[in-house]
């Protein structure tokens, strides 16, 4: 296939972050004969997959760019579809952190919307965990999969299901339970159920009158303990050694992540 490249730089039908002149970054997903405009001109794929990672190519106008491996957030901002409210990287990366989960993990998910969670715990838990996603609309089960798609090499350890869990979580001994709905305190007991004893459950909310309940709720429960409520305030700034200060638009607060450990049954 030409320009076809080795094991040491970008290949047809896997994303590739390209950085152009200006700063801005790209995500492209190369096919043999295609190309992608901007405004620096016409990159061609075949281009794209000629060089190894770190190299520069040239657009049809003469433009040089560089051709990078992209990170899990690149594919997520610059390539994934947002069908509905998305879980940011900067929350992703945090909730996954303190909940403990790694390689082998075996998690639920509530509410999974495009998957941007789904994606991170998939290729966090790789290749011998699991993940089980659940949702109440089948309208996201497309989008779910043509993300999970951008992640082929985690793709296996991921099961979609329509389903609320609400009436239950089919699942026990699980090493974290993720909410993403507007009433995660109804879902207080099929969480404790299926997680295994000092188990994370994590609740991610967009306002603090959910989080007041949530916790009154969990106080009621009893089935859990050791709450945190953190949120993420990430500041970007312009990498400019003459020009430094933040930049003029980006996102700032997003939501709530609730923390909780469960007790041993009977405890509390």
């Amino acid at each position: 296939m030409p320009g076809q490249q080795g094991r040491d730089g970008p290949r047809y039908g896997e994303p590739v972050l390209v950085l152009l002149p200006n700063g801005q970054r790209k995500v492209i997903v190369p096919r043999p004969g295609g190309f992608t405009d901007t405004r620096y001109g016409r990159i061609s794929h075949d281009a794209l997959t000629s060089v190894a990672w770190g190299a520069g190519v040239k657009t049809s106008t003469g433009a040089h760019v560089e051709v990078h491996r992209p990170s899990l957030p690149d594919i997520q901002m610059g390539l994934a579809t947002h069908g509905t409210q998305v879980i940011y990287p900067k929350d992703t990366s945090l909730m996954t952190l303190m909940a403990g989960v790694g390689r082998g993990s075996r998690v639920a998910e509530a509410g999974f919307g495009s998957a941007f969670l789904t994606m991170v715990l998939a290729c966090t838990v790789a290749p011998q965990g699991r993940v089980y996603a659940y949702d109440v609309n089948p309208r996201v089960l497309a989008t779910a999969e043509k993300n999970l798609g951008l992640v082929s090499q985690c793709r296996d350890v991921v099961e979609l299901r329509i389903h609320d869990v609400r009436q239950g979580i089919p699942q026990e001994g699980l090493d974290a339970v993720f909410l993403d709905m507007p009433d995660p305190w109804n879902v207080l007991d099929p969480a404790h159920r299926a997680l295994k004893p000092s188990g994370s459950l994590v609740v991610f909310l967009p306002t603090v009158n959910q989080v007041s309940k949530l916790l009154r709720e969990v106080q009621r429960h009893g089935g859990f303990t050791d709450p945190r409520v953190l949120e993420t305030q990430v500041r970007e700034y312009q990498a400019n050694p003459e020009a430094l200060r933040p930049l003029p638009v980006q996102v700032v607060h997003t939501g709530y992540m609730v923390f909780l450990r469960s007790r041993l049954k009977g405890e509390g």
